[in-house]
C-alpha cells in the first residue's frame, strides 16, 4: 500500500472510520475545554452511526460533500461541507467539520483535507465560504489562518453537545 495520503469523496461503508477519527480528535483536541468524563465517555461507533445514514443518502443533498483521507489503506481524517445554514440565499458555503487523527497532525495531511474541502466548495459554485472553530483552539485557528482565512469577528456560544463553547467565525473568498 502506498504511504501517500489519498483524498476521496466518503462512502457509507466509511462510517466506523469517521467515528473513530471523531472520537480520538475530539479527545486530543478539547481535553481542557470540554469534561474529561464527557471526552472519555465518546463512543465510536456511535458517532458513526449518523455518518452511515447521511452518506447512504448524500446524492439527495448535491451542496453537500464529505471527504476522507487515507494513509496506508487506513482512514486518518475527514471532512463535511456544504450550505452555509446562517446564509438563506445558499450562496455562501461552510466547512461544517474536519478532523484528523492526532497522530497524523504536523504531516501535511490536514493541509490536503483543508484544500480538498475548499475546493469542493468552489466547485460547488459558492463565492464565499465560512467555518466556525473552537476560540479556545488555537492550534486550528493558526491552521486556518496559515490558509489565508480571516476571523471576521462573529462569535457564537455553541451548546449542542452539552456544556457551552464560544465559537468564532472565519471567512475567506473562493473566488
Amino acid at each position: 500500500m502506498s504511504s501517500d495520503p489519498l483524498l476521496r469523496p466518503a462512502t457509507p461503508a466509511d462510517a466506523a472510520a469517521i467515528g473513530r477519527v471523531s472520537v480520538v480528535s475530539w479527545q486530543s483536541t478539547y481535553r481542557g475545554l470540554f469534561p474529561d468524563a464527557y471526552l472519555d465517555n465518546l463512543d465510536a461507533e456511535q458517532r458513526g452511526r449518523p455518518w452511515a445514514v447521511r452518506l447512504a443518502t448524500i446524492d439527495l443533498r448535491p451542496p453537500e460533500h464529505v471527504l476522507v483521507v487515507e494513509l496506508a489503506g487506513i482512514v486518518v481524517g475527514f471532512s463535511a461541507i456544504g450550505p452555509s445554514p446562517a446564509d438563506p440565499s445558499g450562496a455562501i458555503g461552510e466547512v461544517w467539520s474536519i478532523y484528523l487523527a492526532p497522530e497524523v497532525i504536523g504531516r501535511g495531511i490536514g493541509s490536503r483535507l483543508f484544500d480538498g474541502a475548499v475546493s469542493a466548495l468552489a466547485e460547488r459554485g459558492f463565492r464565499e465560504a465560512v467555518l466556525w472553530v473552537a476560540e479556545a483552539n488555537t492550534r486550528a485557528r493558526r491552521f486556518y489562518e496559515r490558509h489565508g482565512w480571516v476571523h471576521d469577528g462573529a462569535t457564537k456560544v455553541d451548546s449542542s453537545f452539552g456544556h457551552d463553547i464560544t465559537e468564532v467565525r472565519y471567512q475567506t473568498s473562493l473566488s
